[in-house]
């Protein structure tokens, strides 16, 4: 199930600065809650409930920032869509959110650059700070 929501304008590649984050997560009320909050942030979010349906939005909305639940319903989890859009150049951030032990998360996820992993329930406070510091890539132009 693909969502596709944004609070500014319907240019494509707007270029105008605003994040692009996607949100990965099967849980349709944690979906809903992290796309409200980042949205009210000034965010430009797009969703889906599961791996396959990332990848497909992910390829091409180009987020600058992908938060993904780590297991998902289906054959493919976080881990996996953030490794396939990492490979496709999307010069994405990832944070990884979990409802299981932190550190079976970090071990399976070493060896991919992950800006951080949290426990769920998310705290809505702490993601919004830290992706305020995470700087969304230069955007080339045509």
């Amino acid at each position: 199930m693909l969502n596709l929501q944004r609070n500014h304008s319907d240019n494509a590649d707007s270029g105008d600065g605003v994040m692009k984050i996607l949100v990965v997560e099967d849980d349709g009320n944690t979906r809903t809650a992290l796309v409200a909050y980042l949205q009210r942030l000034g965010y430009w979010v797009q969703s889906a409930a599961t791996g396959k349906d990332a990848i497909a939005l992910g390829t091409n909305f180009r987020p600058d920032l992908v938060i993904s639940d780590w297991i998902l319903e289906g054959p493919c989890d976080g881990i996996w869509v953030a490794e396939r859009l990492l490979a496709s150049a999307t010069r994405s951030k990832v944070i990884f959110i979990t409802g299981m032990p932190l550190a079976n998360l970090y071990k399976r996820c070493e060896h991919i650059e992950v800006e951080a992993c949290f426990s769920k329930p998310v705290d809505l406070k702490a993601l919004g700070l830290l992706i305020n510091t995470i700087q969304a890539p230069a955007r080339s132009q045509p």
